[in-house]
C-alpha cells in the first residue's frame, strides 16, 4: 500500500464519502499510519504504545525534531479506497496484532473528539485511542486461557517489570487490575505501523469489517 500525499488526504466529512464492509475496495492508508515498506526506515510515528496518544510525536524529515500531532492529524480519514475518481472513507475497521489473540474494532468516535462536529468516518486520531484504550484493558480468565505457554510467561514477565516501573504508588492498582494485553507485547511496544491482512493472519477476527495487521518493533 503507497503511503498517502498530502494533497490526497480528505479531512472535510461533507467531501467525504464512506465505504461500507471488506468487500468493496483495496483500502489505502493515511500517510501517517502507513507501516514503511524499507525494514531500515523509521516510521511516521514515534509512539511507545504503552503511552497515552497525546505523546505521539510526528517524525519530520525536515527536521531532526519530532512535533506533537495537530487535530488535523489525526482528524484525516484513517483508510479510504478509490472508486471511480470517489473516496469511499472506511466506517469501521478491525485491527489485530500478530500474536496477540485481541481484535481491536474501531468505529468513529461519537464525541466532536477532532473538530467542531463528529466526523462520520474512522480517523487516524481513532485508530490511535482504540489500540491503547483496547491495550489497557485487563485479560479476563478465558483471555489467559487462550494464550500459549510461551506468551503467558512473557507476559507475566512484563507484569512484574511494569509494577517495578510505575513504582509502589501504583502498585495496589495495577495488582487490582492484573495482566492487561499490553503485558503480552512485553518490550515490543513500538508502533510500526499498520497494514492489510489477509485471512490466514487474522484468525481471532469473525467480522466483515476491513482487517489490518498493527505491526510493532522493539520499545
Amino acid at each position: 500500500i503507497s503511503p498517502l500525499l498530502p494533497g490526497q488526504q480528505y479531512v472535510s466529512g461533507s467531501n467525504v464519502h464512506l465505504g461500507g464492509s471488506s468487500g468493496d475496495f483495496m483500502p489505502i492508508l493515511d500517510s501517517l499510519l502507513v507501516t514503511p515498506l524499507a525494514t531500515t526506515a523509521a516510521p511516521s510515528l514515534a509512539w511507545d504504545m504503552k503511552d497515552h496518544p497525546n505523546e505521539v510525536k510526528l517524525r519530520n524529515s525536515g527536521s531532526p525534531h519530532p512535533r506533537q500531532l495537530m487535530l488535523a492529524d489525526l482528524a484525516n480519514p484513517a483508510s479510504f479506497s478509490v472508486h471511480k475518481g470517489t473516496s469511499l472513507a472506511l466506517r469501521e475497521l478491525s485491527l489485530v496484532i500478530p500474536g496477540v489473540p485481541l481484535e481491536i474494532q474501531v468505529f468513529p468516535a461519537e464525541a466532536a473528539r477532532w473538530g467542531p462536529t463528529p466526523l462520520p468516518y474512522v480517523t487516524v486520531g481513532d485508530v490511535l485511542y482504540a489500540i491503547y484504550q483496547a491495550l489497557r484493558l485487563s485479560l479476563r480468565e478465558n483471555d489467559i486461557q487462550k494464550l500459549d505457554h510461551a506468551l503467558q510467561d512473557r507476559a507475566l514477565q512484563a507484569f512484574a517489570r511494569r509494577l517495578v516501573m510505575e513504582g509502589p504508588e501504583n502498585q495496589a492498582r495495577n495488582e487490582q487490575y492484573g495482566l492487561r494485553w499490553i503485558d503480552c507485547l512485553a518490550d515490543t511496544r513500538r508502533f510500526i505501523g499498520i497494514r492489510p491482512a489477509v485471512a490466514q493472519e487474522i484468525p481471532v477476527i469473525k467480522t466483515e469489517r476491513h482487517a489490518f495487521l498493527v505491526l510493532v518493533g522493539p520499545a
